[in-house]
């Protein structure tokens, strides 16, 4: 609307509507004002994502740690003793 007034002013002059040394400063702000949305835009992405990676983060450790309590489980069973008859009459293929 500035702009506006400032082309009918330079108009009734008999100047140009355009290339007014105001105008310079004022692309500079509306630049750093669109600068600073996409800054913030960004930054609320990237809060997303470390959101989103702390997370998962909980997520893998939950899933390490049942993993290991499997494996734990499974090396018990593994050192428990097998007699000769329970080898002889495994299912196994031929």
């Amino acid at each position: 609307m500035l702009f506006d007034t400032i082309s009918d002013a330079r108009v009734d002059l008999d100047l140009e509507p355009t290339g007014d040394p105001a105008e310079a400063p004022f692309d500079w702000i509306e630049a750093r004002g669109q600068h600073d949305a996409q800054t913030r835009a960004e930054n609320k992405e990237i809060k997303r994502l470390r959101d989103k990676l702390d997370e998962t983060l909980v997520v893998l450790d939950d899933k390490k740690r049942t993993l290991r309590e499997t494996e734990t489980a499974l090396g018990h069973l593994v050192l428990l003793p097998v007699s000769s008859w329970e080898i002889s009459n495994f299912p196994h293929q031929r």
